[in-house]
């Protein structure tokens, strides 16, 4: 695979919201790749995605594993306009919680900042 070809993969995933209990959206856009790609690609019992990808006769084998979630809000409602109550999904610290911390809300990407 070519650099322009992996680099319109990854844009296409970093579109996706991954934040914890909503990685059906990831799952589904790595499942669509995969698909277009002609790679093989199931889901476990657990959900998880198992992916191979054949290329010559060896039987040497990889294994990668990676989350398809990283911390993140769900909007609650809407407190008015442009304010809103969110629910903290993942495992940051509360320090990291500070006034001004630019975010980005999906989908859409619209600019925000933790109030």
């Amino acid at each position: 695979m070519n650099g322009r070809r992996f680099d319109a993969i990854v844009r296409r995933l970093m579109r996706c919201p991954a934040a914890p209990f909503h990685e059906h959206r990831v799952r589904s856009e790595v499942e669509d790749i995969c698909r277009a790609e002609g790679i093989d690609c199931r889901r476990d019992r657990f959900g998880n995605l198992l992916i191979s990808v054949r290329r010559g006769r060896t039987n040497r084998s990889i294994v990668l594993v990676a989350h398809l979630d990283h911390p993140g809000f769900d909007i609650v409602k809407s407190l008015g306009s442009r304010r809103y109550h969110a629910r903290f999904l993942g495992g940051v610290p509360d320090e990291y919680f500070r006034p001004g911390i630019k975010l980005r809300l999906l989908p859409g990407g619209g600019p925000a900042r933790l109030g």
